[in-house]
């Protein structure tokens, strides 16, 4: 399958001007993205755009409409905003869903090795602030619960997640947590008479008193 070509030198000037509707999830892809690559949000949905007129076949576009909506508007050159309007359109949808199903679908792998020559370095726009990583397993019902919070608040996953456990409190988890850690902290605790209990006497010298007596 032919690769998007490279992109555009920054001097080319984009006639057309766009605007999409995004959902809260798929707007913080973009703000990730852009944060990856250190570049505005026009030249990665333009990339985007190109790398999904290679790959939309076989796609099913959701054309439900989003319930937390985002507007971004962006420049292009009209020749790509036609083949968009083509190619989605041999799928039923409008550009904005077709490229909404685009962006969910783009990996960081799928973008020019250039842009992904600094991601070493910055895997993320918050790796300078945070230096810790991990990863995390959820059951489905606490992972639509996330994407609900995601929607809502156009904000990544890891941002919830940090603001859920900055509120956090000791009172907020359950109570056989709170136990269990009291019942670990009594066993560790050092006795307060530790220092003044009668030192152990060996066995060897119990059975020399009992003769001696």
């Amino acid at each position: 399958m032919t690769p998007p070509r490279a992109p555009h030198p920054r001097h080319v000037r984009y006639s057309a001007r766009w605007q999409a509707r995004f959902d809260g999830e798929t707007h913080a892809k973009i703000e990730e993205l852009a944060c990856i690559f250190q570049r505005k949000r026009g030249p990665v949905l333009r990339y985007v755009m190109q790398w999904g007129l290679t790959q939309t076949r076989g796609w099913t576009v959701d054309m439900a409409v989003p319930g937390t909506v985002r507007t971004v508007g962006m420049r292009l050159e009209p020749e790509l905003l036609q083949q968009v309007q083509k190619a989605a359109a041999t799928h039923g949808a409008g550009v904005a869903p077709w490229l909404r199903h685009a962006l969910q679908q783009v990996t960081t792998e799928a973008f020019p090795e250039s842009w992904r020559a600094g991601m070493a370095g910055v895997r993320s726009h918050d790796s300078q602030t945070y230096g810790q990583r991990f990863m995390l397993r959820l059951d489905e019902s606490t992972f639509q619960k996330l994407q609900h919070l995601v929607e809502q608040f156009g904000m990544s996953r890891a941002e919830i997640i940090r603001q859920l456990i900055a509120q956090a409190k000791l009172e907020d988890f359950p109570e056989s947590w709170q136990l269990e850690a009291e019942g670990c902290h009594g066993r560790r605790a050092p006795s307060r008479n530790s220092s003044r209990a009668t030192p152990t006497v060996p066995r060897w010298q119990r059975t020399w008193r009992k003769r001696d007596a």
